[in-house]
């Protein structure tokens, strides 16, 4: 009881400070918040760090640049506030994958430990890919036929805008490993099971799929390469 009564704690005092700096609309910071009561549950201030670091960095590549993006026609909605459905698309899996990591015994619940580091990984290296790929990629084109398109086409990818995405993604895998929630060698998985993750959702987003899915689906799809790849990897003592 005292573990739960810190996670609401903690996350309604991040959620009133995400409010009033701008980043999120009360559905998100609500949606946000009760996920983050789960990750923290399960999980740990540690795996909370880990959510937190997420969206604080998450919403300062939105504002970076904002005025430049708008211009563009690439900028977040909204004013870049996150809604619930943004909440939902990016923040579910990871509370998915903290409630098995918590549930299941070693070595399966330390396997859902790293996917839950991947999903939130991958949710960072879209979105640095996508908010500074606008303002630093110079050649921006769509895969699989790498033709070359305008910035802000819609799953375009740019080699700037992926290198960075992959640095985003393996700041929060050394995070994570410096915490102690994934070993050092993990977070290579973490950090190939994101750039899977952004891939796909490339070649996706030209589907016209609804952008909420597409972040659902890059989640999920990086958690459970991470999952397979920590299980195939996997020394006999782990």
């Amino acid at each position: 009881m005292i573990e739960i009564g810190w996670a609401m704690l903690v996350n309604l005092l991040f959620a009133a400070v995400g409010v009033r700096a701008g980043s999120m609309n009360l559905g998100g910071a609500a949606c946000g918040a009760m996920l983050g009561c789960v990750v923290y549950v399960c999980l740990d201030w540690r795996g909370y760090v880990i959510l937190a670091a997420f969206v604080i960095l998450g919403s300062a590549m939105t504002r970076l640049g904002y005025e430049r993006k708008l211009q563009l026609g690439g900028a977040q909605t909204g004013g870049g506030k996150r809604g619930a459905a943004h909440a939902l698309a990016k923040l579910s899996v990871g509370a998915a994958c903290a409630l098995l990591a918590s549930a299941l015994p070693d070595p399966h619940g330390r396997v859902w430990t790293i996917a839950f580091v991947a999903a939130f990984a991958a949710a960072l290296a879209d979105t640095t890919g996508t908010e500074l790929g606008q303002l630093y990629g110079k050649r921006p084109v769509l895969l699989p036929t790498f033709r070359p398109v305008p910035v802000g086409t819609e799953g375009a990818v740019s080699l700037e805008g992926t290198v960075l995405g992959l640095l985003g993604a393996a700041v929060l895998a050394g995070a994570a490993g410096g915490l102690r929630l994934i070993r050092p060698l993990d977070m290579g998985v973490v950090v190939l099971a994101s750039f899977v993750g952004i891939i796909a959702e490339s070649l996706l987003a030209r589907t016209g799929w609804n952008n909420h899915l597409l972040n659902f689906l890059l989640t999920a799809l990086s958690a459970l390469v991470a999952a397979a790849v920590a299980l195939a990897c996997a020394p006999p003592h782990f």
